[in-house]
């Protein structure tokens, strides 16, 4: 063996090994994110695509037939690209159903820019097992350093509650303004929509449209800003001329203790979503 070659294989020994360093003490997003591709059950009944709120609402869940593969960020691309692995991987032989969130963010230039494609390209893209995308980071996931950052700078610091009350009126309008910059709809994500929604129908799958609670102060905020009462009227129609009627679920859930901050519920509000769903929709 030649000595180039022999630093070759040294070299790769080395990052194999800073590799399991990596994964042993910090992880990563991307790792945390294709959890739930890993995770994905072989039967299902119910999908649950969307962005944080999905996911905040359904994180109770303990049934194994309806799966929450909603995640922070998601936009419309992400949900088109979960479906189709929910599509190829569930084995599920009886009626099957995905919840879909229409909510006027969705289509908002907001959501073209922050939103998980590159992630979600990774771990499918076709050349790539996803167990090695998972098990080797370093080699494919573009924001070690990010992550390795973030970790640094929490070390000795008490882990932050995830259930702790962040909500103030400031933080509500600022993610108001942060969401719907203007009123321009993303001709992109709507043409996307209509692909995913005409997609899960292909699939087998009937469609459950649902605009997910936020903290009530909020709500007002969206009513009364023209910029996402105009998007959110955008959504509505795409949801009319597939025949579907979207069921807003704010009204249902009006107490302030049940949200940890401006658009997400806490556990309290999760389980009476939840609860709520099942008096509706009977999946």
């Amino acid at each position: 063996m030649n000595k180039f070659l022999r630093h070759i294989l040294l070299g790769l020994g080395v990052l194999l090994v800073v590799n399991l360093l990596y994964v042993g003490v910090i992880g990563g997003n991307l790792r945390s994110y294709e959890k739930k591709y890993l995770d994905c059950p072989e039967r299902f009944r119910l999908l649950v695509l969307g962005d944080s709120h999905a996911n905040r609402s359904w994180a109770g869940n303990t049934d194994s037939l309806r799966y929450n593969f909603a995640q922070g960020s998601d936009n419309v691309t992400d949900m088109m690209m979960k479906l189709e692995y929910a599509i190829q991987h569930n084995r599920f032989e009886g009626k099957k159903a995905v919840v879909l969130p229409f909510e006027p963010h969705l289509v908002s230039v907001y959501r073209e820019e922050k939103q998980n494609n590159t992630v979600n390209k990774t771990i499918n893209n076709p050349y790539l097992n996803k167990h090695v995308v998972y098990w080797l980071p370093l080699f494919f996931d573009a924001n070690t350093g990010f992550d390795t950052k973030r970790y640094v700078l929490q070390i000795g610091k008490k882990p932050a509650d995830p259930e702790k009350n962040t909500f103030s009126k400031g933080r509500a309008r600022s993610r108001a303004a942060a969401q719907f910059p203007d009123s321009t709809v993303s001709r992109k994500l709507l043409r996307e929509y209509q692909a995913l929604i005409t997609r899960a129908r292909q699939g087998g799958y009937d469609i459950i449209p649902v605009r997910y609670p936020v903290h009530p102060y909020y709500d007002s905020l969206v009513r009364n800003r023209p910029e996402s009462a105009y998007l959110t009227m955008v959504v509505d129609s795409l949801a009319k001329v597939n025949g579907l009627t979207v069921r807003d679920f704010t009204p249902e859930l009006q107490n302030e203790s049940w949200y940890v901050d401006q658009d997400h519920l806490n556990k309290k509000g999760a389980a009476v979503f939840m609860e709520k769903f099942a008096e509706v929709f009977h999946d």
